[in-house]
């Protein structure tokens, strides 16, 4: 017996479909498992100074078929996405607490004084807060996230005054920019030590020290398994937290 041309090409066709049946089911496996899909992300810029790159390392190098998908955002610009769904998961600042939305802790920094090079208090090992009651500031604005605003008000006000603010910016390299060139002082996360901007000084600041974070954040009832995953790869050192109605 022999296949007639009939049976041949069928007998093609019907291999070819057993194969992408079982390579649907494969897919479907790694999908169940978080190894295939796609997860979109929001960051905060300063996450790109460490935090942001390491977490992606290791995860791409875990689950390579994973399609990324990055967007700079403010943490407010990212809590908005996360309940619209915009985003899967964000790195956000720290403190952050929006109804149905859980956290996981990354890393906790202290923030320093960024000072210009020419400036009096250069000289000095630590400065106290209380030093620079007079001193125009350049802060970040407090309606996009309250992480780089809200610890900074909270410590100058237990240290006896109200920040004068010369000048509002979105951007940490333009808050140094500004810096650099004499427009303010301003107290920014440790992490900037790694841009080692000219014409900037940094300052450790007298204890009790203001302290921000970076966070992942994503919506409580995203049950996605890519999500999970990239929870999982991110680290498990702090407990997820999740703030009611």
């Amino acid at each position: 017996m022999e296949l007639t041309e009939v049976g041949r090409i069928f007998l093609v066709e019907a291999r070819r479909a057993v194969e992408q049946v079982q390579k649907a089911e494969d897919v479907a496996r790694r999908t169940h498992r978080g190894e295939y899909g796609r997860l979109t992300i929001g960051f905060v810029g300063s996450a790109t100074y460490g935090v942001l790159s390491e977490v992606l390392r290791r995860y791409r190098a875990q689950y390579p078929d994973v399609e990324l998908h990055l967007t700079e955002m403010t943490t407010a610009q990212q809590a908005k996405a996360l309940r619209d769904r915009k985003i899967e998961v964000g790195f956000v600042r720290t403190p952050f607490r929006e109804a149905g939305l859980l956290t996981k802790q990354l890393f906790t920094e202290n923030f320093v004084l960024a000072l210009p090079a020419s400036h009096r208090l250069c000289s000095k090992t630590e400065v106290a807060l209380s030093e620079l009651a007079l001193e125009p500031f350049i802060l970040f604005p407090p309606g996009l996230g309250s992480g780089l605003y809200d610890p900074i008000i909270e410590a100058c006000r237990l240290a006896g005054f109200t920040p004068r603010v010369a000048q509002d910016a979105t951007q940490m390299h333009t808050i140094l920019g500004l810096t650099a060139v004499g427009f303010g002082v301003a107290i920014v996360p440790e992490c900037v030590r790694l841009l080692n901007w000219k014409g900037v000084v940094l300052k450790p600041l007298v204890e009790p020290r203001p302290r921000t974070g970076i966070a992942l954040a994503w919506h409580a009832a995203n049950e996605s398994s890519t999500l999970k995953a990239f929870l999982a790869q991110a680290g498990k050192k702090k407990r997820s937290t999740v703030v009611s109605q």
